[in-house]
């Protein structure tokens, strides 16, 4: 059920097939960029600091009178000038994931209007006061996320360090390991910005189509070679939005998840 001109009014759907809803591809490389120039960083450092301080560590070490102060005290040093320049060098990452937050709820209040205008042939003005505060819990919570990247990356690269030291491993093996952390690190900045992308654009899906009236959708997937298989197992199957899919969760919940709802509208909606 729809308002026309204020009155509650019921009209038949069209049937047939709505338009794809499309995934806010914008968004995610947008997100990807400022999740590679971020951490882009931590790599500069290992190179710069971590690597060539391993020599003046391990000498540090071997001194049997002050091994353990200076050590650790070494170690501890070179945190504390990287964590410097990383912070330094830093960029607003609240103001980008604002644009960004912005970005996916402005993309995917298109497709549901597509949606709509394809079933009703009705053009709809709807006001979202929820929409504001949705988006900025969505930037308060990726702010933590991308933040934790460093905080995470330095704790344990002092934890390898400290371990590997002591274990008398190779300064060659070391470097190799803290090459191989930040490559990590920077994986995860990717995996994220991906994520929370498609996980933030299914939640505004959920609540524009039951805010619609709509009870259930058809899965639909992108069907390309990244679809994993319990998805592609769900393509095409009617799910409530009050029930949840048991291996997936609705589209979007999955890591990296691209899959969306195709609103299955009735004279009710």
């Amino acid at each position: 059920m729809v308002a026309v001109y204020g009155q509650p009014t019921k009209l038949k759907p069209r049937k047939g097939r709505p338009p794809r809803w499309l995934f806010p591809q914008n968004a995610e490389r947008s997100y990807i960029k400022l999740a590679n120039t971020y951490t882009a960083t931590l790599k500069k450092i290992a190179n710069e600091i971590f690597i060539p301080s391993l020599p003046t560590t391990f000498k540090a070490f071997n001194d049997s009178s002050t091994f353990t102060d200076s050590f650790l005290d070494e170690i501890k040093r070179n945190i504390f000038i990287a964590r410097t320049i990383f912070n330094d060098s830093s960029i607003d990452i609240e103001s980008f994931l604002k644009t960004i937050g912005v970005s996916i709820n402005t993309a995917n209040k298109i497709q549901s209007a597509k949606q709509t205008k394809f079933a009703f042939n009705l053009d709809l003005f709807t006001i979202e006061p929820w929409a504001k505060d949705a988006t900025e819990s969505w930037v308060s919570e990726n702010v933590s996320l991308i933040k934790s990247i460093p905080d995470t990356y330095f704790r344990e690269i002092e934890e390898l360090m400290t371990r590997e030291i002591r274990a008398g491993t190779r300064v060659e093996k070391i470097a190799e390991l803290i090459a191989n952390k930040t490559g990590v690190s920077q994986s995860r900045g990717l995996l994220i910005a991906r994520d929370q992308v498609g996980k933030f654009n299914g939640q505004l899906t959920k609540k524009r189509q039951e805010d619609a009236g709509v009870t259930q959708y058809k899965w639909r997937t992108v069907r390309d070679e990244r679809v994993r298989p319990t998805h592609r197992e769900n393509d095409g199957k009617i799910f409530s939005w009050d029930k949840r899919p048991e291996k997936t969760g609705p589209p979007g919940h999955d890591i990296q998840c691209r899959c969306y709802a195709e609103p299955i509208f009735t004279a009710d909606s």
